[in-house]
């Protein structure tokens, strides 16, 4: 009788305790949270940072002409004349700063202008060698490239001068 009476109390016990467990879970209130973060700087802004200077490169031919201008805080220019030789190039770089104080900024670059006989020009615009993003309040290059790909015939005209126009852009970077 006393082993039947332990069991009956043991089992009792099990019952509350499970009955408790059971109050417990069914009382609590589960939050599910859905959504995305994001952060927002008023100040962000990525622009040409005109207070230096643009730099330059071309190879080796000595007609080879290369200029570059910012023209506003999100255009810049670049000229180049006399490229002759298949794989003649010149290129400018600029620089980009992110004003931000915030975030980060993924920064592309592009040609705005149209660009003139395309069969005999090869334009490439590359962001800081290829890792586009500026830190907040830091900086970035963006470098033009023109290569003469296709050699003039005596019969063609030569585009004696290309201009092009380079847009920046800038994403906020988390």
């Amino acid at each position: 009788m006393n082993k039947k009476k332990k069991g009956i109390i043991t089992l009792f016990i099990l019952l509350i305790f499970a009955v408790v467990i059971g109050y417990a879970i069914s009382s609590t209130n589960f939050i599910k949270l859905k959504g995305s973060r994001s952060a927002a700087a008023s100040n962000f802004d990525i622009q040409y940072k005109k207070s230096v200077a643009v730099t330059y490169d071309k190879s080796t031919t000595e007609s080879i002409t290369v200029t570059g201008a910012y023209t506003d805080k999100d255009n810049a220019t670049m000229t180049v004349t006399g490229l002759k030789k298949v794989n003649d190039y010149a290129s400018a770089t600029f620089t980009v700063e992110n004003v931000s104080d915030d975030l980060a900024a993924s920064i592309t670059a592009s040609i705005t202008s149209n660009v003139k006989d395309k069969d005999h020009y090869k334009v490439e615009v590359t962001v800081n060698k290829g890792n586009n993003v500026a830190a907040n309040g830091g900086t970035c290059t963006v470098t033009a490239k023109v290569t003469l790909i296709k050699a003039f015939n005596d019969s063609e005209e030569e585009v004696v001068q290309n201009k092009f126009s380079i847009k920046i852009t800038g994403t906020a970077v988390e």
